[in-house]
């Protein structure tokens, strides 16, 4: 295969891209879009499916790396045993509403492969930020599909592959979904996510902080707001905004495609409904699982362990407890934020729950 003279190996590595291209546990770790670089780390399926999310936490602990500049001709003639695949599913979310308990449930030996919160969709997304129009309409369209590509490439045959991306990378669903893969969107209401937040604590709004400045550089209507205005928003209210724009995009999504290949789920359902709720996701993104399977997901060890910390054993009264306990120490802020977001429409009217649900 001839990849063109706009491909370089890393001198960390004596792999070419054909190599690179040819093997799936050669992963892309991260993305230059103002150079069209394209790191990958050398992992295996083990370290892929136990890490809870697949960024710098996980390539610290890979094997060799190979870095690439691939042109925009490149994109073109890039080629792969794996060209035939399907494309892989999707789970956008909006955070803190059980989307990685989901991505887990849906891991399934020679028949799915999860991938959570890859670290390469978010440095796409953020170099896309940075470069702005730098980066021509083409040559955009080719970086998304060439990561999506690589991504995508299932590690088994036969396998469906799952992508759970972060928040930070929620401005590459209209690219998504124009690949055709399924897409299913997560999101839970507007207090479950305050409290999340206020559980986690300066963690928690340090989040809320990043993700409302990231978003603040994507074409959405936080971007209007007057920085000297931003300023003086609470936490709190950063984080209703920011719940606030995810949410907006995902109705402006589902207004947009109206095609059976999207859908959207209520973090609630699943809690309340989890063998109902994996038997339809299962069946949504076409991976084959009889009912024994789902019995075995829902009663095994994924809803038993903390999602994001394996090591962890999950109680649904201690996470209770700890709602509760943020409940009555912020009460008043609680109830002045939701007050404050019931008139902070910015672009789209929400009706929840959302059109199109996984369960009818």
């Amino acid at each position: 295969m001839d990849f063109g003279a706009g491909v370089n190996s890393s001198q960390e590595s004596a792999v070419d891209l054909e190599t690179v291209l040819d093997d799936p546990l050669w992963f892309l770790d991260a993305v230059d879009p103002a150079g069209c670089g394209f790191s990958f780390v050398k992992t295996s399926r083990a370290l892929l499916q136990e890490s809870a999310f697949l960024d710098h936490r996980m390539s610290e602990a890979t094997g060799p790396r190979a870095d690439f500049t691939l042109t925009a001709g490149d994109f073109a003639t890039i080629e792969s045993p794996h060209s035939a695949y399907d494309p892989a599913g999707f789970i956008f979310h909006t955070s803190f509403c059980r989307s990685t308990l989901l991505a887990r449930a849906l891991h399934r030996e020679g028949a799915s492969f999860s991938l959570k919160e890859p670290g390469a969709m978010v440095s796409l997304a953020h170099g896309l930020r940075a470069a702005g129009a730098a980066v021509g309409e083409g040559e955009r369209a080719g970086l998304i599909d060439a990561v999506l590509t690589f991504l995508g490439r299932p590690l088994a045959q036969g396998e469906r592959v799952l992508i759970k991306p972060s928040n930070f990378a929620n401005s590459l669903l209209p690219a998504v979904l124009a690949q055709g893969g399924r897409v299913l969107l997560m999101y839970s209401e507007l207090r479950p996510l305050l409290l999340s937040i206020l559980k986690r604590g300066e963690e928690g709004r340090i989040f809320v902080r990043r993700l409302f400045n990231a978003l603040r550089m994507d074409p959405v209507a936080v971007a209007n707001i007057p920085a000297p205005q931003a300023m003086l928003f609470t936490d709190l209210e950063v984080a209703a905004l920011v719940w606030r724009q995810q949410m907006e995009t995902f109705v402006e999504a589902l207004q947009s495609w109206p095609d059976a290949g999207l859908r959207s789920l209520d973090a609630d359902v699943l809690r309340a409904r989890p063998e109902e709720t994996v038997r339809a996701a299962f069946d949504f993104f076409e991976i084959e699982a009889d009912e024994k399977d789902v019995r075995e997901v829902v009663q095994g060890a994924v809803f038993m362990q903390d999602s994001k910390q394996a090591d962890r054993p999950y109680s649904p009264a201690r996470e209770a407890e700890m709602a509760r306990e943020a409940e009555r120490v912020f009460a008043d802020s609680i109830a002045r934020t939701l007050d404050w977001a019931s008139q902070a429409r910015l672009r789209t009217d929400i009706a929840l729950p959302l059109a199109r649900p996984l369960l009818g």
